[in-house]
């Protein structure tokens, strides 16, 4: 399978400081609106499935997009099993409201089990595993559709 040579370009274009953000108008970031939990962590898996699909050089540019994604996930760890999902554009991160975001859960914990079963980054999988356990043992509180769908397919 052949990437679009342009993929990488854009995708760097996205990532800030912080990881990736969460709103573009086509290829220009709306710092206004920050970051994500959620979109950081579909990124990582995505860049888990690309490694193997590009060139040693492109190799380069994706472990450092999936090392700042992974850096904002980590970061949004408030405690074990328990995340943030809003980070503003200056790096603060934003009060959830009274409800957790169980899409947001559910994408982090198809981003671990996408890192635990990627050979490329073998190095993340104790941290993985270690932030994914106490996540699994709350899925019993969660009701969303979505996050059960994406918890199936993740834990399969």
């Amino acid at each position: 399978m052949q990437i679009g040579k342009g993929f990488l370009s854009h995708f760097t274009i996205m990532m800030g400081p912080y990881g990736l953000y969460q709103h573009a108008k086509i290829q220009v970031p709306l710092l206004p609106e920050g970051y994500c939990t959620d979109d950081n962590a579909r990124a990582v898996q995505m860049l888990c499935r690309l490694t193997p699909l590009v060139s040693a050089g492109e190799q380069l540019i994706v472990r450092e997009l999936f090392q700042r994604c992974w850096e904002f996930i980590r970061q949004a760890q408030i405690r074990s099993g328990y995340f943030y999902n809003f980070r503003s554009a200056t790096g603060e991160w934003l009060p959830q409201g009274t409800a957790e975001s169980e899409d947001m859960y559910a994408r982090i914990i198809r981003a671990l089990s996408e890192v635990l079963h990627s050979p490329d980054f073998s190095e993340y999988h104790a941290e993985a595993s270690a932030m994914l356990e106490p996540i699994i043992k709350r899925a019993p509180e969660m009701h969303a559709p979505r996050f059960w769908a994406e918890y199936l397919i993740a834990t399969k």
